[in-house]
């Protein structure tokens, strides 16, 4: 049923789901949640601002987007055709307005996901404004920053000239979505597994200790900053590019070396943020929506390396890593021998670029260097952010629970850093000799989430077993999915094995015990499906649609449908005569599942195919099963309809393609004269040759 108010409704990318599930996973975190502090100066009009606020939602899409995942196979993106919306005028503490504001959250079901307050106590005198901008991550990246206060600055002066504002929308972030689905996924999943070798564990921050209290319930973020000196900045720049590097391959390298003395791992991983905006795709440096990707960098140490030629490797390697970018780090995950009940990594680099200095219409100027943004918290332990600009600025934001404190950590940063300056050849040996001095920080190991719990009916030992395959940990009945390594992904393959439960009931009812209780008695677990012994191969082209089905699931992109017009519709023999095809054709009675990352066959034991009857009209039919997704590993991969005296019969293309559509529609026509002449199946119908209805090619 589509939602009122929707003007489209799409996919969503694979790093706006891994924000939805964190987001709803810990709803009182504040994880994602962006804040921007402007400084305001002159005379600020806020009715004007205000209405230059609501331009700016009614032109670009992703400001009226809001998401869904209740009665969907698959979570979407909602673009409302309009939403109410105003700035807040707030008489109070800046730092008390912006903790408050956090808390709040939002809404994930409802737009907008943004709000917008100015402040009369906050960063300047009594006669400007402070504006607070809060927005879901999930909406925009950093990218589009610049663009949206170019377009809001255009629309003030227009108001204030009496004028109504005249933006110019950009390219559809659907578009993006649709560029996704044409990705290899073949070449994706090679290099990442490659990339990921001997990584069987996230690399250690530090020293691990035991928590002495409790810390499941203390999600709390901190702080840290350091800067260098412009003369330090100056030179540290000017180093980079007499080496032909860029400044954020040098950070990457930095955090890399002092990962490794912190672990005494050789090999380490760590995340790192990627523009994620394919040059392929036209138009889209002007797009607005999130196209930023969290990738992991695995680092080799080669000690005899020089410090240069080392980074010089690694700025190749990221560059053939950012060609993958664009795969949901939960993929990437599950490609890795690190097991899904651990994350990938613990730290993330995030190097950022904003606009410096004033950016001025002709009644509005914002002070970018009086103002600052509070980023958005994630779930990982250590997140640097590094702001380069006149001076490069260092932020470790932490989780308290597990860090006290990241200081030293930056200081340590800013040691590697400067030992670059002045010595860009010296070799890593000596650099990690240079740290032996420094002190290694303390991290607390995760605290137990596990809150145990053995099955008390058949219902939660079934949905237990599939929670425990795929997670590859002992986890108990009260024992929170997404506290133990889940994610969409992990969702996505714990749904297909087990058929009729729906995605999104995994997703709200996190727990086996929960789970088991919506699902009695309104609905029960079917049974696994039972392959015959043979499993089959897969061929390239089925391959291909099954990870393009991994990237995007619930998409209907690759159903194909045919039509018959059936005079005299005399439906038993028709689903008779399907039953035929489908019982001679092992193709048309095939799944594809999940086995250890790659697709594989099973062939369904012959079944009775039951034909849908619609009262409306054959087109109105047609439309709903063409949008209608399959699920490969669970549902048969054909499905037949009847409106009046038309039969629409829809697939999924792994099965079929436009010669063997054909094919089906020919052998259904002579199927149906062979059953009205008395032909009772088992071989072929009178005069007919029966011929495969092969895969496709």
């Amino acid at each position: 049923m589509t939602p009122a108010n929707a003007e489209a409704i799409h996919p969503m990318s694979p790093s706006q789901r891994g924000m939805l599930f964190d987001a709803l996973s810990a709803p009182a975190a504040g994880i994602h949640i962006e804040q921007s502090v402007i400084r305001l100066r002159g005379d600020v009009d806020t009715n004007a601002f205000a209405g230059a606020w609501r331009a700016l939602i009614r032109t670009h899409a992703a400001l009226r987007t809001s998401f869904l995942w209740t009665d969907v196979e698959e979570p979407l993106q909602v673009v409302s055709q309009d939403v109410t919306f105003d700035v807040e005028i707030i008489e109070t503490d800046l730092d008390r307005y912006l903790a408050d504001d956090r808390r709040r959250g939002f809404d994930m079901s409802t737009a907008p996901l943004m709000r917008v307050a100015l402040l009369r106590d906050g960063l300047g005198e009594s006669n400007d404004w402070t504006c607070v901008w809060t927005h879901h991550h999930i909406l925009l990246d950093g990218w589009c920053v610049p663009l949206l206060v170019r377009d809001l600055l255009a629309a003030y002066d227009a108001l204030r000239d009496g004028n109504e504002p005249a933006l110019r929308a950009p390219r559809p972030y659907s578009d993006y979505i649709a560029w996704l689905r044409d990705q290899d996924l073949r070449a994706a999943e090679s290099l990442w597994r490659d990339s990921l070798e001997n990584i069987t564990r996230p690399t250690a921050l530090g020293r691990e200790t035991t928590a002495s209290r409790d810390l499941r319930s203390a999600i709390s973020f901190g702080e840290c900053r350091a800067a260098f000196s412009v003369a330090e900045t100056t030179a540290l720049r000017a180093t980079a590019r007499r080496q032909h590097l860029p400044l954020n391959i040098v950070v990457q390298g930095a955090w890399a070396a002092l990962l490794m003395h912190y672990s005494g791992d050789a090999k380490v991983v760590f995340g790192a943020t990627i523009a994620g905006r394919p040059e392929e795709l036209t138009g889209v440096e002007s797009m607005i929506g999130l196209f930023i990707n969290t990738i992991p960098v695995a680092v080799a140490l080669d000690r005899s390396l020089p410090m240069n030629a080392w980074l010089r490797e690694l700025h190749a390697a990221q560059a053939a890593r950012e060609r993958f970018g664009y795969v949901a780090a939960g993929q990437v995950h599950e490609w890795s021998a690190v097991p899904p009940s651990l994350p990938l990594f613990e730290s993330l680099l995030v190097f950022e670029n904003f606009p410096s200095g004033a950016l001025a219409s002709r009644h509005l100027t914002l002070d970018v260097a009086a103002s600052r943004a509070v980023g958005a918290n994630t779930r990982y332990p250590l997140n640097h952010i590094i702001e380069p600009g006149e001076v490069l600025s260092l932020c470790a934001v932490h989780d308290r629970a597990r860090l006290a404190n990241a200081a030293s950590i930056l200081a340590d940063l800013q040691f590697v850093l400067r030992l670059f300056v002045s010595m860009p050849s010296i070799e890593l040996r000596a650099v990690l000799d240079a740290l032996r001095g420094r002190t290694v920080p303390e991290v607390t190991k995760p605290p137990s989430t596990t809150n145990g719990g053995t099955p008390k009916n058949g219902t939660e030992a079934q949905l237990l077993s599939a929670w425990r395959d795929v997670l590859g940990t002992d986890i108990g009945t009260r024992d929170n999915l997404f506290e133990h390594g889940g994610h969409s992904l992990v969702a996505t393959r714990i749904a297909a094995r087990l058929p009729g439960v729906p995605l999104r009931a995994i997703f709200e009812y996190p727990t086996v015990e929960s789970l088991a209780a919506h699902l009695q008695p309104s609905m029960s677990v079917a049974p696994p499906i039972v392959p015959c012994e043979e499993r089959g191969a897969v061929s390239f082209a089925q391959e291909r649609l099954w990870f393009l089905d991994q990237l995007e699931p619930g998409s209907a992109a690759y159903n194909v449908q045919g039509a018959l017009r059936v005079s005299d519709a005399d439906v038993e023999a028709l689903e008779h005569a399907i039953t035929e095809i489908v019982r001679r054709h092992e193709i048309l009675r095939t799944n594809f599942r999940d086995v250890d990352g790659r697709p594989v066959a099973f062939v369904r034991e012959p079944f009775a195919i039951r034909i849908r009857r619609f009262d409306g009209d054959y087109e109105t039919l047609a439309r709903e099963e063409l949008l209608r997704p399959f699920d490969l590993a669970n549902d048969p991969l054909l499905r037949v309809a009847l409106a009046g005296d038309v039969l629409i019969v829809t697939m999924h293309h792994i099965i079929t393609d436009g010669w063997s559509n054909s094919i089906f529609l020919r052998e259904l026509a002579e199927g149906t004269a062979g059953v009205h002449a008395g032909w009772q199946g088992g071989g072929s119908p009178p005069e007919a040759a029966a011929r495969d209805a092969a895969a496709p090619a």
